[in-house]
């Protein structure tokens, strides 16, 4: 999701910006006296080489301030937010890959949206993971790989997003040979992560792929699906139920 900005926001996120903290009391900086100001000091920032400037100048570019002559500009935003995604900053090679990948401020370019979008993921982003996934998936803008897609279709479900769930629940019920063989259990547990998640219309696959189980592997369905939705949660494991002692057969007991 991106951030909207304000003009509101301008004064402290500038001070944060082009100081070595943000203002203090004893040091107040007064806010923009309109649109035009307030990019003026993000530009001022941006071009000081920040990270976090460059990244807030190119979202106000990509955006358009509140109230300002000049509407979105995406062109002027693409270059700022590479100058912030080579700096390492996560949300700017967010930005950057989706608006190659959809070819906002310049021509389409899934090569280096993949690049973008990979390097996002490989610091946390979760929304990133989950798109990289797709594209290794569809083998757009890079080799397609079934094994590396499945990997970030699950890192993103972890963080929460119901769609990677799903799409790792329907690679799983299909066979890609070696790489990725068809594994129903898997499949069905991250339906059933998918569906408590939010999404919908997945009774009959559910279905199918339960009725393919014995209900030993239901078990451990449900058990893995709940595993997955606590981690999501924020919550610590289940306690581990103790095992139980099998009743002794009546031909050992004693009459």
């Amino acid at each position: 999701m991106t951030t909207r900005i304000t003009i509101r926001m301008a004064s402290a996120l500038i001070a944060a910006c082009l100081t070595a903290g943000p203002a203090t009391a004893e040091e107040p900086v007064p806010p923009p006296r309109g649109p035009a100001e307030a990019l003026a000091w993000y530009a001022k920032a941006a071009q000081a080489g920040k990270a976090d400037a460059q990244f807030l100048y190119a979202m106000m570019l990509e955006q358009g301030m509140p109230g300002a002559a000049d509407g979105p500009d995406p062109v002027a935003a693409l270059p700022w937010y590479k100058r912030a995604a080579e700096q390492g900053h996560v949300q700017a090679q967010y930005r950057l890959a989706s608006l190659l990948y959809t070819g906002r401020g310049a021509k389409p370019n899934p090569i280096g949206a993949a690049r973008w979008y990979a390097a996002a993921a490989e610091h946390g982003h979760a929304r990133a993971q989950y798109d990289y996934a797709l594209m290794l998936e569809r083998g757009h803008g890079i080799a397609a790989d079934p094994n590396e897609a499945a990997k970030w279709y699950e890192k993103a479900a972890l963080a929460g997003i119901a769609q990677a769930a799903l799409n790792l629940g329907v690679m799983r019920a299909r066979d890609f040979g070696e790489d990725l063989p068809r594994a129903p259990l898997e499949a069905l547990t991250w339906m059933e992560v998918a569906t408590s998640l939010g999404m919908s219309g997945l009774g009959p696959h559910r279905g199918a792929l339960a009725e393919s189980l014995t209900p030993d592997e239901r078990r451990i369905v449900h058990e893995r699906s709940r595993a997955h939705l606590r981690a999501i949660r924020g919550l610590p494991p289940a306690p581990q139920s103790p095992p139980q002692t099998p009743p002794t057969p009546r031909s050992a007991q004693r009459p």
